[in-house]
């Protein structure tokens, strides 16, 4: 792990004209943790993920991340996207959770019992809520990257950027693309395609596009068309 989170982070520092992560000191976003708000509940939700996991030995396709991913399946949603219809795809996303806590959720569930063709990671904006600085939320996601590679091997990983969101798209800008320049720039020797989400969904500096909800961070219906639109391009097709 130290050595993927060290790269990535010294990639995004380089990117941002920043001074790399202090030596030596631990990275308080890619030190797993559950959350300190809501246990209880949260604790009841990662159970009922880890489930849904056991339940699909036969997944061909896992989405990683917080409530954008929780909710992308919302309402059947996925049984109507083109691409995804029809496929084995189950969802391990957690509404509020942080790179530590999905770092946390992972080294509590079977991984290995399932052996997807696709792995898709979309996580780091409840991180810009904190004051984690770019290469602290680069150092948890990329030990992310590591749990995924070392638990699916096999499988395609896709690492989406996150997301504008809140006025004029502007919410922790500076942090959220230094983030997103990082993941960009370690995403060969990581191992993963990038993707970055920035130019689908600016739309202008605000919704005008009608993708996002009142809160400007969670996405509407036509903001889950959007990403997927974005998405499915960049996944490997089936082998016939």
């Amino acid at each position: 792990m130290k050595t993927l989170v060290t790269a990535l982070a010294f990639l995004l520092c380089a990117a941002a004209g920043a001074q790399e992560c202090p030596a030596g000191q631990g990275l308080r976003a890619a030190t797993p943790q559950p959350p300190e708000r809501k246990l209880e509940s949260w604790t009841a939700q990662h159970q009922a993920v880890s489930e849904r996991l056991k339940a699909m030995p036969d997944a061909d396709i896992v989405f990683v991340g917080d409530s954008i991913t929780a909710h992308f399946s919302d309402n059947g949603r996925w049984d109507k996207l083109p691409g995804l219809a029809g496929r084995k795809a189950v969802n391990l996303g957690v509404p509020g959770d942080q790179t530590e806590n999905v770092l946390w959720r992972l080294d509590h569930m079977d991984l290995r019992g399932v052996k997807p063709r696709q792995a898709v990671l979309l996580i780091g904006t409840n991180n810009l809520r904190t004051e984690d600085a770019p290469c602290d939320i680069l150092g948890g996601i990329g030990a992310i990257v590591q749990r995924l590679h070392a638990a699916w091997p096999q499988a395609q990983l896709v690492v989406l950027g996150i997301l504008p969101r809140g006025a004029r798209m502007e919410y922790a800008l500076e942090r959220r693309q230094a983030v997103n320049a990082g993941l960009s720039a370690g995403a060969e020797a990581g191992g993963y395609r990038f993707v970055d989400t920035t130019g689908a969904f600016f739309c202008g500096g605000g919704n005008n596009c009608g993708y996002y909800q009142d809160d400007l961070l969670h996405l509407l219906p036509e903001g889950y068309e959007r990403l997927w639109a974005v998405l499915q391009p960049v996944l490997q097709p089936a082998p016939k």
